[in-house]
């Protein structure tokens, strides 16, 4: 029987990234107050300002072992699990969040997230629906529908994709969620792909994408397999923000991609 070398196993992390002054006062802040849950918060929000995901990570596991039942840290720490690409770590601090505040709408967001990005469909519709029962309000129910309905389409469930559509009407004001909703309306048929990708065009690399993968989805779920692959590959060239969703999936049907 083989064993695992201490290599494999046990990695390094060290990085050359100076610290941020506010990053700096922070970790003098929570030397000062290590009881205080909400600075390990804000800590490693910093943190991942500087795209220190690791870091950030370590903040949150240090503000847990001070206040264990404190839901903002698994829910940041989870954030930065899925930053990173280890999404079973992800939802496993989501699902505990949630048993500890069940109407948490950013936990059930980033749960289904985590399992769409782990491939496991089946729980990622069940973790959409139960997002949108906590989504009250227009722009609440924006991007959970579009990740929702991309699921049901892959899942074969296109007909429940449709009937969720009618939840988005036209001329909400979308605030952080503007790209989502037109991928929405592109998917309802109020905007064209193109129309979606002409605007992406004119931003940066993180909105692109954001922006472009739902609209290279539609093109799968239309068949226009060469039109899907082409923009998942402009994302991906485009990609600096490395920790983004989009950016993330797509990186990954790439991977995946069967001609």
């Amino acid at each position: 029987m083989q064993s695992a070398t201490k290599e494999n196993q046990i990695f390094t992390h060290e990085t050359e990234v100076e610290l941020s002054d506010a990053v700096k006062k922070l970790i003098e802040d929570v030397r000062a107050n290590p009881e205080n849950a909400s600075l390990y918060v804000q800590l490693g929000i910093s943190l991942r300002g500087q795209m220190l995901m690791i870091e950030a990570i370590e903040a949150y596991s240090e503000g847990l072992t001070h206040a264990p039942f404190y839901v903002p840290l698994y829910r940041h720490r989870g954030h930065a699990y899925v930053n990173v690409r280890r999404y079973r770590e992800a939802a496993a601090d989501f699902e505990l969040a949630l048993r500890l505040e069940p109407d948490n709408w950013d936990c059930w967001y980033h749960l289904a997230l985590s399992y769409f990005l782990m491939e496991n469909y089946e729980r990622a519709a069940e973790t959409y629906a139960n997002c949108m029962k906590v989504s009250h309000t227009p722009e609440r129910k924006i991007a959970p529908t579009d990740w929702f309905y991309m699921t049901l389409n892959i899942l074969g469930r296109s007909s429940e994709g449709e009937s969720l559509l009618q939840e988005i009407g036209e001329g909400l004001e979308a605030g952080d969620s503007a790209g989502y909703y037109d991928r929405v309306l592109a998917y309802k048929g109020v905007l064209s792909p193109e129309e979606v990708i002409k605007k992406a065009e004119t931003l940066d690399d993180h909105m692109f994408a954001t922006y472009c993968y739902g609209i290279a989805r539609l093109y799968l779920f239309r068949g226009e397999k060469e039109k899907a692959k082409n923009l998942m590959e402009r994302i991906c060239e485009r990609g600096t923000l490395w920790s983004g969703f989009a950016e993330q999936a797509a990186e990954r049907d790439l991977k995946n991609w069967k001609a």
